[in-house]
C-alpha cells in the first residue's frame, strides 16, 4: 500500500497519452466484441439456440450493444482493478491511482468504468487538463509512471532526511 501524497500536474499523463490509451483500448474492446459476437453466431449456427445469436454491430442491435457494454465493463474493470492498467496504459507507461496517489479499490474502479459509459464522455478531455469526467467522478487520475515514481522517491528521501535530522537532534 502506497503512502498518500499530492499528485501534481507534472505527474499526470498527457492528453496525447490519454488519447493513445483510448485508441488502443477501443481497438482491443472492439476486437473482443466482434470475436464474441462471431463466436455466438457460430454457436447459433451449430446448435440453433437463438440466445447465442448476436448479429452484426449495427445501430439498433440490442444484443450487440449489451455485449459491447459488458465487454467494456469487464475489460476496464478487471484490468484496472488487478493491474491499475489496461493494455493502452501498459503501452503508454501510465496507470490509474486515487487522487492521493494510493491504489484505487475495486468499487472506485467500477464507478470509473461505469462513468466511461456516459454518452459523449470523451468530450470532457477537450479542456486544458488531461482529466476526464470518469476521472473526476471516481476521484482517480491517470499518471505517467516515471514521473509518479520519481515523485515517490523524492518524497521518501525527504522523509528519510527529516527523520535522520530529528534522530540527530534527539
Amino acid at each position: 500500500m502506497r503512502k498518500p501524497f499530492e499528485i501534481t500536474y507534472g505527474m499526470l499523463a498527457t492528453g496525447n497519452k490519454r488519447f493513445q490509451n483510448f485508441i488502443i483500448d477501443s481497438i482491443v474492446t472492439t476486437l473482443l466484441q466482434i470475436g464474441f459476437a462471431k463466436g455466438g453466431d457460430m454457436l447459433y449456427g451449430i446448435y440453433g439456440i437463438k440466445g447465442f445469436q448476436v448479429g452484426p454491430p449495427v445501430l439498433g442491435n440490442i444484443k450487440y450493444t449489451i455485449l459491447a457494454l459488458g465487454i467494456s465493463i469487464v475489460y476496464y474493470g478487471l484490468f484496472e482493478t488487478v493491474n491499475m492498467r489496461t493494455l493502452g496504459k501498459y503501452i503508454t507507461n501510465t496507470m490509474v491511482v486515487n487522487a492521493d496517489g494510493t491504489r484505487p479499490d475495486s468499487m472506485r474502479i467500477f464507478l470509473r468504468t461505469l462513468c466511461r459509459l456516459i454518452p459523449l464522455e470523451f468530450i470532457t478531455f477537450f479542456g486544458r487538463r488531461p482529466v476526464g469526467l470518469h476521472d473526476g467522478l471516481s476521484k482517480t487520475l491517470v499518471v505517467d509512471i516515471a514521473a509518479f515514481r520519481e515523485a515517490q522517491i523524492k518524497q521518501a528521501n525527504k522523509e528519510n532526511n527529516e527523520q535522520n535530522s530529528n534522530d540527530e537532534q534527539g
